[in-house]
């Protein structure tokens, strides 16, 4: 379970994926409804160019039954546009049902229902000229006149119908532009939101660390002890008491090695046991318990600045994810009790 002081920065990042999604999907929507609405328009744009080729061909085939030229080409013509109009006012129709409740498609259904209206009157006239293979002159006459009249008429409905259909479009592409507008704007509003939770959360955590680093080095300066810690490599770690510096008499700089310390000091093979005691400390399976016996620095003899100093090293393992991650030394100055020792020993031995 995640912890609850982690809640609102979840939750506002899983608000922002919805707002994603959402965004994802009006654009979707807005890319698919553009299309029909474009095929649609397209559509009522045929009516009006079959209403104007319908005419054409009448009049073509009046003029060719005056005198006397093939009629089969006209007749085809005027029978292919007559289905191709049927085929898209049927399409129109089925899409824009007349019992939607919004006022922008019962414009487009009203229309259609004119459209209609006109086309079956048109409908009546042709079906004669069509089912004939050579029709009458007096038929084509008749046709010719009746749908020339009309054809005004049905160039304005269709005309009315493509301004109706291009105003529904652009009142829904208005609103699913303010949709993605607002949806935009509380991501970019969520977002900040978010900036805003991880800066006062980086400030809150570098307050504790710097707050920590300040408690750290206020104890490192008070103890006695020197305290230090060795990392698995071998080298001294920054962290470090100030009383350090003044058990080996001289600056212990960081990212050196712990055994450079007894240069001087030590024989080769006294620093050797150190080195491998240090190295056998930093083993995983070592326990520490059963070398303390055996380490090498229980107290050893240092000349500094021309006076000899006796310390005292204790090493402990840190343990982290079971494993060492660190030895933590302490440096302990036992000079007096050594000194207090050496008179007791005189003092016994004059006795």
């Amino acid at each position: 379970m995640f912890s609850q002081k982690y809640s609102k920065i979840i939750i506002s990042i899983a608000f922002f994926i919805v707002l994603d999604l959402i965004l994802f999907g009006l654009n979707y929507y807005s890319t698919s409804q553009f299309e029909i609405d474009t095929k649609n328009i397209n559509r009522a744009g045929e009516l009006r160019m079959l209403s104007q080729q319908l005419t054409k061909s009448l009049l073509t085939l009046q003029s060719e039954t005056k005198i006397g030229a093939p009629t089969q080409s006209s007749l085809s013509e005027l029978q292919d546009s007559s289905a191709f109009f049927d085929l898209n006012l049927a399409l129109l129709k089925t899409h824009y049902a007349p019992e939607s409740s919004a006022s922008s498609e019962n414009a487009i259904a009203s229309n259609l229902k004119k459209i209609s209206k006109e086309w079956a009157s048109w409908t009546n006239s042709l079906n004669d000229l069509k089912t004939e293979s050579l029709p009458q002159a007096e038929l084509i006459e008749l046709a010719s006149t009746k749908l020339n009249t009309k054809n005004v008429y049905l160039l304005a409905l269709n005309d009315d119908l493509i301004k109706s259909i291009s105003l529904k479009a652009k009142a829904q592409n208005n609103s699913i532009e303010l949709a993605l507008l607002c949806v935009l704007l509380l991501a970019i509003l969520n977002f900040v939101y978010i900036v805003f939770i991880f800066i006062k959360e980086l400030e809150r955590r570098d307050k504790d660390v710097e707050a920590t680093d300040i408690q750290k080095n206020r104890i490192l300066s008070a103890v006695n002890e020197g305290l230090l810690l060795i990392k698995p490599d071998g080298k001294i770690a920054k962290e470090m008491s100030n009383s350090i510096h003044r058990h080996f008499g001289k600056t212990v700089a960081a990212n050196t090695a712990f055994i450079s310390l007894f240069d001087g000091h030590l024989s080769e093979k006294s620093k050797g046991n150190l080195l491998n005691y240090i190295q056998l400390s930093l083993d995983n399976n070592t326990n520490l318990n059963t070398l303390k016996q055996l380490h090498p620095l229980k107290e050893i003899k240092l000349l500094m600045n021309g006076h000899y100093k006796y310390l005292s090293f204790d090493f402990a393992q840190i343990i982290e994810q079971n494993r060492v991650a660190e030895l933590l030394v302490t440096v302990t100055d036992v000079s007096e009790m050594n000194r207090i020792k050496t008179q007791l020993n005189v003092s016994t031995k004059s006795n």
